[in-house]
């Protein structure tokens, strides 16, 4: 009724309707930017086009690990198996191993009551091993992230590198492997477009989402796991 009465108004269709408000419910804070887009994919999760940026707001309870200092974003509703795989991320980033054992089990367990509401951490601590330093995991209870890896990486001859792009790697015959980061990029529009992947006889199809984004200097189509953590990249 409070939208009825606020729309007639607009047309002068209601003279005696005054001024009034609406409560927000499960408010995402953060730093003050332009949104130029927004969409929703079929499991409730909500992508964002800002002028600073490319943001997620997760429909799954969401988290910052940082493991050793390396930064991972996740969501899902089992810490555990989402310790597991910001392990696994970090073990393909770093080529170290990052053992998850029995000693976090009590850890998690306690984190799980612990990480409540938006900005709330913890701290947990790996098996003591003389020859090496401890290893150190921090989770913090997050809403929405500005998506990380944002960028694409392509090899060319070096004489095509331009403006923005990052050697990464040299190969033969002049050619090398360049990255250029959108972090920071805004992102005017988007479109969201949900595939099954289905796999082979008695495994689970897999859902993802493409996701196409259009900026400045930018015209991308990325495939983002809803499964796992953010982690879009593109490999021409």
């Amino acid at each position: 009724n409070g939208l009825t009465s606020w729309q007639n108004d607009i047309n002068n269709t209601n003279v005696s309707s005054s001024a009034h408000s609406h409560n927000v419910i499960y408010p995402t804070v953060g730093d003050a930017k332009t949104v130029y887009a927004i969409k929703e994919d079929i499991l409730g999760n909500v992508f964002v086009g800002t002028s600073n940026g490319f943001m997620m707001v997760p429909a799954e309870p969401t988290y910052l690990f940082v493991l050793n200092s390396y930064e991972f974003y996740l969501h899902g509703n089992n810490l555990w198996d989402l310790l597991v795989e910001a392990a696994s991320q970090y073990e393909t980033e770093t080529l170290k191993p990052f053992p998850v054992t029995e000693v976090y089990r009590d850890q998690i367990a306690a984190a799980t009551t612990t990480l409540v509401n938006d900005g709330d951490s913890v701290l947990l601590y790996g098996e003591v091993v003389p020859t090496k330093d401890r290893d150190q995991v921090m989770i913090k209870k997050i809403s929405s992230f500005n998506l990380p890896n944002f960028k694409y990486r392509q090899t060319k001859n070096k004489f095509e590198i331009t403006e923005g792009e990052t050697v990464v790697r040299t190969l033969e015959n002049d050619n090398v492997v360049v990255e250029n980061d959108f972090n920071d990029i805004p992102i005017w529009s988007l479109e969201l477009k949900s595939v099954v992947e289905s796999g082979a006889a008695y495994i689970e199809p897999v859902t993802h989402t493409d996701i196409l984004v259009v900026g400045s200097n930018l015209a991308q189509k990325i495939p983002i796991s809803v499964a796992t953590t953010i982690v879009p990249s593109k490999f021409p």
